[in-house]
């Protein structure tokens, strides 16, 4: 459930899989926005108070980390030029801006079960 979670080429042939990478991202995703909204609410950087300064941070945060782990996964099995790719690179963003890593990471988990073009035809790319 748990395996391979920073190999970001890898395909995840099971809904357990995808589940597992899910949820691990999901909870780094909020472990990081938390820590980071508490620094940047304690040293003053950004008003709102603690619980304001949190959720803007935790905020942006969300939506860089997303479209970072998104274009990543997208680049490292050589999908990334492919129409659907970048489709489903900026759905994340914008799902993100809207409703959070919680519902933009399921379009990242859904990437991660996508196969990576075959060897065959990066050999012959490669002739040319």
């Amino acid at each position: 459930m748990f395996n391979n979670l920073f190999v970001y080429s890898y395909k995840r042939s099971s809904f357990k899989e995808a589940a597992g990478f899910y949820i691990f991202y999901l909870l780094l995703f909020l472990l990081v926005a938390a820590l980071l909204g508490a620094i940047f609410a304690l040293t003053g950087l950004i008003k709102g108070g603690f619980q304001g300064g949190s959720i803007v941070v935790g905020s942006l945060f969300g939506v860089i980390a997303t479209l970072y782990l998104s274009i990543r996964i997208a680049a490292d099995k050589k999908i990334l030029n492919q129409p659907a790719s970048i489709m489903l690179i900026v759905l994340s963003g914008l799902i993100s801006i809207i409703g959070g890593a919680v519902f933009s990471l399921l379009i990242v988990s859904y990437m991660t079960t996508k196969d990576s073009p075959s060897s065959s035809s990066d050999q012959i790319q490669s002739q040319f």
